[in-house]
């Protein structure tokens, strides 16, 4: 049966009296504010990985790309437009994804060994996983799309040419049996889908999908399950979570999805296979910066701006650690980081006092494993 969905976008003057007083105010600060932030600079990573991925580390130390980790920023920078908070907002409303350079390779049963699965492939965040996975990583992966065609019109496509490396899935995060068939002898699945206009409002995408991906992954035995979400998202009376929540209550669905799925993990008991839950702050584009300059908390406490490109990263890594497993955690660049309650309170991100307090919970390393060993493991 096809899923109803409801606009995510209505208008702003439809929405707006439903806030607290101040609310107005405390949204378009937010937005203003939000609007601010660039994306962060150059520098990657050049510390050794997992040893899954030291492969990676040596491609990008002395390759052609070394220096950002954004192969798609490489490729067609003038494809990357970054958006201010509101227009990543309403882009909810609407499957974003950027052009990229060669033909991905088409998907029936493919033959891929112990893949990496990403759902959610055809948007900003989950092609840059794809990418990073099958190209940086080289890790065998299959790219979940709901449909062939993006929401310009345009084929989906991915960086990597070649199909023992990469497979393009269609399927639906909606629908069990694609998802069951997908998820077959993965090493770990990504969850980078949200709310988009023709495929779903954030209830039934960032909700129940996330539900009927982390029930197929229990079920497969997925040893991981990495579900990108949101900072803020546990902070109902913050400015940022307001904004966004503005928008089909995409924040309500996102931290509800979030519970029951770890509910569903607790409930099944094998610690064998866990889930991990990876909340980016503002997102840019560009080249990721690479874990020296990237800082994790815990507690959604603090914030920052983030690359789609280091939460790509972060998101492929983390799969070999087990200090990662069972964890959620927030991830932002470092020299942007905030306490979530001063993000609307001063213009543009100065750093004045008061604003860069720790929480005692800051995780900070020079390669991505010694950041992931000082999480903690949810309650």
């Amino acid at each position: 049966t096809a899923q109803r969905t409801t606009p995510l976008c209505p208008s702003l003057s439809s929405r707006l009296p439903r806030l607290e007083p101040m609310g107005y105010l405390r949204v378009l600060i937010a937005a203003a504010a939000l609007s601010a932030w660039a994306a962060p600079g150059d520098a990657f990573l050049t510390s050794p990985l997992a040893p899954g991925l030291r492969r990676a580390t040596s491609a990008v130390a002395s390759g052609p790309r070394s220096g950002a980790c954004s192969l798609r920023a490489q490729a067609a920078p003038e494809r990357f437009v970054r958006r201010d908070a509101l227009g990543r907002a309403a882009g909810l409303a609407a499957a974003f994804s950027v052009a990229a350079v060669s033909p991905a390779p088409t998907w029936a049963e493919d033959s891929l060994e112990s893949p990496i699965v990403v759902f959610g492939a055809s948007g900003g965040t989950g092609a840059e996983v794809v990418d990073y996975s099958s190209v940086v990583a080289e890790i065998p992966t299959r790219a979940v799309l709901r449909a062939k065609m993006n929401s310009k019109g345009k084929e989906v496509a991915f960086e990597q040419a070649d199909a023992t490396m990469l497979a393009v899935a269609e399927g639906s995060v909606l629908d069990p049996v694609s998802v069951a068939a997908a998820v077959k002898g993965a090493r770990a699945v990504v969850f980078a889908a949200s709310a988009s206009k023709k495929g779903g409002d954030a209830e039934a995408v960032d909700y129940k999908g996330l539900l009927i991906v982390a029930k197929a992954c229990i079920d497969a035995k997925v040893p991981r399950l990495v579900v990108v979400s949101s900072g803020a998202v546990s902070k109902p009376d913050a400015a940022v979570y307001q904004l966004l929540n503005t928008f089909g209550k995409i924040m309500y669905w996102k931290k509800k999805g979030e519970d029951e799925m770890k509910e569903m993990y607790k409930a099944n008991g094998d610690d064998a296979v866990s889930y991990t839950v990876v909340r980016p702050g503002g997102l840019g584009t560009g080249a990721g910066l690479g874990p020296k300059f990237i800082e994790l908390n815990q507690g959604d406490e603090k914030t920052g701006k983030i690359t789609r490109a280091d939460v790509a990263a972060i998101c492929v890594q983390c799969i070999e650690f087990p200090g990662a497993a069972g964890a959620t955690f927030e991830c932002y660049s470092a020299d942007s980081a905030r306490k979530l309650e001063t993000v609307a309170e001063k213009l543009p991100f100065a750093k004045k006092d008061g604003a860069l307090l720790g929480t005692g919970r800051e995780c900070r390393g020079e390669t991505w494993p010694s950041i992931f060993g000082q999480l903690e493991k949810d309650a």
